[in-house]
């Protein structure tokens, strides 16, 4: 290489190794000349060897800087022997520049895997063991990846796999950046076999002549292409196909300046003489190294012109009106990667995988399909099993419906080819479009490259379980750690998701459970976000093929064994419980995932783990972890979300998971352990009631509602009652109107919500409001009333009366604790002034409202009541009064104007009053009535009713006169309540009132 002088001179080494077949080595006899150059220049120049020793063995690798393709690949084996007595910044330049240069051809890839150079790159990555070695290192392991992920052999993956062996339960050194390289196995995306076009004069396949072409409705090209960095030169206009006849009619495919040209040539013009030729310039870039499936529809219109559209990887980039080709011609002048006239700037040089004619026009979701279905295929759609690949359920049935197995005419693959022949693998019987014989030809230039992949190398070696020991060396092994783990995992996963067989396996021998137990044995730090996003990828492949049975596998063996994932972090257990309520239980619509997320299985969990108060038989805070109230909450929530949907997958629910929900709202005392079960069973019922309810009724559902009414937490009170009124909107009408009118349902309810409190709360009116116009909503709102529709229906009537008995129910002042008694009272009496407020303006605006209302037995009594309640209260007790007077004048108005027996309202109504009267109760007189004529407040006045208006300046209503009484203390109020006082001396009578006006 460099004389004692200092010149450099060109050493010529032995003739290149011999490229087949493919896993021979260098010669002995080339490496002991190579290792004796080397030997020479480590004695001329000693251990100062520099960057001008290495730019003459670059030339001689590659020829120039400008070079694509390895020279002599021989000149790899001197860089590597110079490894040893280079500095760290040369030897991570050699390992960069070897890098970038396997990337850059297919051949160069080749070249390297001759020389079987895996064994003594991970020889080259043991003997780094300093810390400045580690950058080095891993270039090591990436160039091993690249080379490996092209070609892998069964004595190097079980050489990798030696290496990664645990010595002494330590792991060797590198071990996850060799996992790390690895990685790249399964994401190859290099055919396994295929067609190779060096590029040389004359290098393509002919296709033998066609007696007839399709034409009616169409036809479709298809293949898949890789090109060299050679189609760039501004010359170089290679062709993909040429179908033409012998005068030229027909259709052609080329590139040139990296577009895509198609080109149809219909005949000779009527004026000019000349063939008529119409190109087509796809305007997406092609870049070299790179796999693409090209798609060439031709369309046929019998109306109007037809058209040509192309779609590259799947996706539309050209659509173009173009000439019919009318001839009854054969096609004898067909091609593959050249034209009949062939030089070397238009021979195709690259990779190709399989070509396929199809007499029919695709549509884009077949295309689609087809590009899912990757450049490995190479069958001819007919069997669904045929492939390692997995696909989604749709695009199977789409590939697979025998549409396009019927409609293809021929179909070329590297994989059928016996020497330079290439035999038509379609043999469909309803294309006969061959003059003679169907089977190519590939001409000098063309010949096939045959590869493994870690796939198919596995299963030379047992299949994926020969990953399970690497599992193991987790638990054994001192110095395992975190990013191992995941690597390893995400290595598992990896080749699972990219092979139909490999599922197969781990779904047979139930990989997942050991894996699960081994990781178990592990400390949880293992288990990190990483860690998870690995099996949750897994889970979204499988959910997107509909893979069930290894998707069942997966939730049960290792997303639900919750003594796995319950000493994690918090995000981690977020996110897993997250992910399978929304993707996996949500998005898996045809997967059959009930065995393994069922409600059962999904209440113990919450029961045994994610609890706020401990009950019996779940885990202590030390077996646990420490996880923070609002953590668990939130965990639950998604657990919770899990089972609703598992629940609303099926049409009908099993009576088993409905009673569980029912045993687990009984048996439970905390409220954050009930309230999200209530929540559960009120989406249940408002959403899948037909399903729910012959269940809820068959298991005595409703009892357990009212028992949870007498609950001491408000929260678990009220969601059991919009359950309540849920299920009675749900029920059918008859058996509604039983229990409302016959069974008195509403009855019960308000017994059961006296016997807790004395206070009505804003969240409890607000739910009585929804239950009383039938709007329920799933949340409980009690920081401020909720706004009423005024064009609201009063769907149960009953409830009015609930409502009014509550708010009757005054809690006693008394010495002690009667501070606590008064809030109750302000509070009850803020509640009561929204009450009448709403229902005013609910009865104002419908006329179906009042007439509800009045044919409800003694709606006086509650609303006197109300009146008189808080008679002594001052300015708000006199607010309430007048709002209780603006609903009599609303009611009886409407019982004089609508009803045909509306008087004897009025008859009920005085009777009522009179009888309060005698009693010695005084009805307290409306601020609209005292002398100071002080008017009704606007809002409150009856006459804005707009079905009342046209009637109001020729309809008055009666005046009740009631003699104002003397205010009693509050202490006589609060007992008159509860016993009646003796009745009052009776006042003179009052003048009698004028006859209204008729």
């Amino acid at each position: 290489m460099t004389s004692s002088e200092g010149s450099v001179q060109r050493v010529t080494l032995a003739p290149k190794p011999p490229t087949q077949p493919l896993r021979k080595s260098i010669p002995p006899e080339s490496l002991a000349y190579v290792r004796s150059i080397v030997s020479t220049i480590v004695k001329v120049e000693g251990e100062s060897i520099n960057q001008s020793v290495l730019t003459p063995i670059y030339t001689l690798l590659m020829g120039s800087e400008s070079s694509d393709y390895i020279r002599d690949p021989a000149a790899i084996w001197i860089l590597l022997e110079l490894l040893p007595y280079l500095n760290h910044a040369l030897q991570m330049e050699i390992w960069q520049r070897l890098i970038s240069i396997v990337g850059r051809s297919l051949r160069n890839l080749q070249m390297c895997c001759t020389l079987a150079l895996v064994p003594h790159c991970l020889d080259l990555i043991s003997e780094c063991e300093s810390d400045n070695q580690d950058a080095v290192a891993s270039r090591i392991a990436e160039f091993v990846g690249t080379i490996t992920s092209y070609d892998l052999s069964v004595d190097e993956l079980r050489l990798l796999l030696d290496t990664l062996t645990a010595v002494d339960n330590k792991w060797p050194a590198h071990s996850t950046k060799l996992l790390t390289a690895m990685r790249m196995m399964p994401k190859r995306t290099i055919p396994e076999i295929m067609f190779n076009f060096t590029g040389e004069l004359g290098s393509a396949i002919t296709i033998p002549p066609l007696a007839r072409w399709p034409s009616n409705p169409g036809f479709t090209v298809n293949m898949w292409v890789s090109l060299d960095p050679r189609f760039m030169l501004p010359n170089y206009k290679p062709f993909l196909y040429w179908f033409k006849t012998g005068r030229g009619l027909g259709y052609s495919a080329m590139i040139a300046n990296q577009n895509i040209w198609l080109e149809t040539v219909t005949g000779k013009g009527q004026i000019t003489g000349k063939m008529t030729k119409t190109p087509s310039k796809v305007e997406k870039r092609l870049d070299p190294h790179t796999w693409y499936m090209i798609s060439v529809v031709y369309v046929y219109h019998r109306m109007k012109s037809c058209e040509v559209l192309c779609y590259l990887n799947g996706r539309l980039a050209l659509r173009q009106d173009v000439g019919f080709v009318n001839t009854s011609e054969p096609f004898d002048k067909c091609y593959i990667g050249s034209s009949p006239r062939t030089t070397v700037e238009s021979s195709f040089c690259g990779q190709m995988s399989s070509i396929s004619l199809f007499g029919d026009c695709l549509p884009n979701t077949t295309i689609s399909a087809l590009y899912r279905l990757g450049a490995d295929y190479k069958h001819a759609f007919q069997y669904r099993n045929e492939h390692d690949v997995p696909i989604p359920a749709a695009d199977q049935n789409i590939i697979y419906s025998g549409k396009l197995a019927n409609s293809l005419i021929f179909s070329y693959n590297p994989k059928a080819c016996n020497g330079q022949l290439c035999f038509e693998v379609s043999q469909n019987p309803l294309y006969d479009s061959f003059v003679n014989s169907s089977h190519a030809i590939l001409l000098e230039g063309v010949e096939t490259v045959a590869t493994r992949n870690v796939q198919s190398t596995l299963h030379s070696l047992g299949g994926i379980q020969v990953l399970l020991p690497l599992f193991h060396q987790l638990t054994s092994c001192e110095d395992s750690n975190q990013e191992l783990c995941a690597t390893l995992l995400w290595l598992f996963v990896d080749l699972v998701k990219s092979s139909a067989t490999c599922q197969s396996y781990v779904t047979t021998h139930r990989s997942l459970l050991v894996i699960s137990h081994l990781l178990f044995n592990t400390t949880a730090e293992f288990l990190s976000e990483a860690a998870l996003e690995a099996f949750l990828s897994l889970g979204r492949t499988l959910v997107e093929i509909k893979q069930g049975p290894l998707l069942n596998s997966l939730i049960n063996d290792i997303l639900l064994r919750t003594e796995m994932w319950v000493k994690t972090s918090v995000q981690v257990q977020v996110k897993l419980y997250s992910t399978i309520s929304t993707e996996f239980v949500g998005g898996a619509e045809s997967c059959d995932v009930r065995q393994s997320l069922n409600v059962s299985r999904i209440i113990n969990v919450l029961r045994e783990y994610y609890w706020v108060t401990p009950e019996a038989g779940a885990l202590c805070v030390e077996e646990r972890g420490h996880l923070t109230a609002e953590d668990v909450k939130s965990i639950r929530a998604f657990l919770v979300l899990s089972a609703k949907q598992s629940l609303m997958r099926t049409r009908s629910p099993e009576t088993e998971d409905i009673s569980c929900i029912l045993s687990y709202l009984v048996s439970n005392k905390s409220e954050n352990h009930i309230v999200d079960m209530l929540q559960l069973l009120l989406a249940l019922i408002s959403e899948h009631h037909a399903a729910i309810l012959p269940k809820f009724d068959e298991l005595g559902g409703v009892k357990v509602l009212f028992k949870l009414l007498k609950h001491e937490r408000e929260a678990v009170r009220l969601y059991s009652l919009k359950t309540i009124g849920s299920y009675l909107n749900a029920c059918p009408a008859k058996q509604s109107i039983k229990l409302v009118n016959k069974s008195g349902i509403f009855t019960v309810v308000a017994e059961n919500l006296a016997y807790r409190s004395d206070r009505v709360t804003i969240a409890t009116y607000n739910v009585l409001m929804e239950l009383l116009t039938n709007h329920i909503s799933r949340q409980i709102t009690g920081d401020r009333f909720l706004d009423t529709d005024p064009e609201a229906k009063i769907k149960y009537p009953q409830l009015l009366e609930v409502i009014s008995v509550l708010l009757l129910k005054r809690a006693t002042l008394s010495e002690e604790g009667s501070e606590g008694a008064a809030a109750d009272n302000a509070a009850n009496l803020d509640v009561c002034k929204e009450y009448l407020t709403t229902l005013l303006l609910v009865l104002q605006r419908s006329r179906d409202n009042r007439r509800t209302l009045i044919s409800q037995n003694g709606w006086q009594r509650w609303l006197v009541g109300l009146m008189m309640q808080w008679v002594g209260s001052g300015s708000e007790g006199h607010h309430v009064t007048d709002l209780a007077y603006s609903l009599f004048q609303t009611l009886l108005h409407h019982a004089l104007q609508w009803e045909q027996d509306g008087w004897l309202v009025w008859v009920e109504t005085l009777s009522i009053l009179h009888t309060y009267q005698c009693e010695g109760q005084g009805i307290p007189v409306s601020t609209a009535r005292t002398e100071d004529n002080t008017p009704v407040p606007e809002q409150y006045d009856s006459c804005r009713a707009d079905d009342e208006a046209s009637c109001a300046s020729e309809s008055k209503i009666p005046e009740i006169t009631v003699e104002p009484e003397t205010p009693k203390p509050s202490e006589d109020i609060e007992g008159s309540v509860e016993e009646p006082a003796p009745a009052p001396a009776p006042a003179p009578a009052p003048a009698p009132a004028p006859a209204p006006a008729p």
